[in-house]
């Protein structure tokens, strides 16, 4: 069975076997009530920065 994983760094969620080592480590379990156990991995949601961060990232370098 795959679960729904969040990555710590990167915040992208996918889904791994339950029996992966990184569970707890570098990965976060999502909610298991959203995303129950799955026979097969469901696609990843990529996090990505909101728009604005990005202007603001600008402006403080500039």
């Amino acid at each position: 069975m795959f679960v729904r994983v969040k990555d710590k760094d990167t915040r992208h969620e996918f889904d791994v076997p339950e029996e992966d080592p990184r569970i707890g480590v570098s990965l976060l379990k999502v909610k298991p009530s959203r995303y129950p156990p799955a026979d097969r991995p469901r696609r990843p949601k990529y996090y990505i920065l909101p728009a604005r961060a990005n202007q603001k990232e600008v402006a403080d370098n500039g």
